[in-house]
């Protein structure tokens, strides 16, 4: 398999993935009575598949070349996502804490998604991922 086709499998093949997953996610918060919509937690469908998109292209970029750089890029991505979500659990409803999860778990199927073709591409990476720490 080539670089260009592991590229594609992990940005866009992986938009349906974490998007289906997200969306189910979400249609079971809708059906949780206690969880009711409000204004602050619609959704703009493009935003959260966008940023998927980006992060799965840095992070499969970071497997392959440059490994030991994944789990500070994860961790500061997922800092920055919770610094700008941050405001969402304000008030603390049970709407807001889910939807603010929900954004967490997608980011984790996303990862998950990017680091496999990364390593599929490039197996030796997984050495160089131990040695990191």
């Amino acid at each position: 398999m080539t670089l260009i086709t592991a590229y594609i499998i992990s940005v866009f093949v992986g938009v349906p993935i974490t998007l289906g997953w997200t969306t189910f996610l979400f249609w079971l918060l809708d059906k949780d009575k206690r969880a009711k919509p409000t204004k602050s937690t619609e959704r703009i469908w493009w935003l959260p598949m966008l940023t998927g998109v980006t992060e799965r292209a840095v992070a499969t970029t970071l497997v392959i070349w440059t490994p030991k750089l994944l789990a500070p890029f994860i961790g500061g991505w997922i800092a920055l996502k919770v610094a700008g979500g941050w405001g969402l659990l304000k008030p603390p409803t049970t709407r807001n804490r889910a939807t603010f999860v929900i954004g967490l778990l997608g980011s984790a199927v996303s990862f998950a998604w990017a680091v496999a073709w990364g390593l599929y591409v490039a197996p030796g990476a997984v050495e160089l991922l131990n040695k990191a720490n």
